[in-house]
């Protein structure tokens, strides 16, 4: 399973290097752009990863047996907040920021957390008008909306 971890890394890595280098500035006179530190970034990352894919090819035979077994060491249950964090990503889009991140801390609180419902509700309530009256009322940031343009 590293391997392929690395090799996604590797995609997004190569990503980033090809938007920094051909859609953002690198240098601005004689300062940096907004393009160096992602692009320096993505760089190094790429440099690491390439050495770390070739000494995991050079160790290991890589063949059908390797994958099925890097999959069966994998604990799903760890891979909750990855598919949350997508979740989220997808959610700011549809509903906006704040009530995707509502939902998502109701049922992080409910169902990973293990708290009761009146619980969670009041503690995601509470954070909630929170993060509204900081964020909303009084430094006025214009947070995401979303498709559906509530809140």
């Amino acid at each position: 399973m590293p391997l392929i971890f690395d090799l996604i890394l590797l995609a997004v890595s190569i990503f980033w290097l090809g938007t920094a280098v051909t859609g953002l500035t690198l240098w601005k006179g004689l300062s940096i752009g907004n393009g160096l530190m992602p692009g320096a970034a993505s760089g190094i990352m790429i440099v690491m990863l390439l050495i770390t894919i070739s000494k995991t090819l050079r160790a290991k035979k890589i063949n059908r047996q390797y994958f099925e077994d890097s999959f069966k060491a994998i604990n799903w249950r760890e891979m909750i907040p990855l598919l949350i964090a997508v979740g989220c990503v997808a959610g700011t889009f549809l509903i906006g920021m704040l009530l995707t991140m509502t939902v998502m801390v109701f049922c992080w609180l409910r169902f990973l957390s293990g708290y009761g419902v009146r619980r969670s509700a009041l503690t995601t309530a509470g954070s909630m008008l929170f993060i509204y009256g900081i964020f909303k009322l009084w430094l006025q940031v214009p947070l995401p909306r979303g498709l559906l343009g509530i809140l």
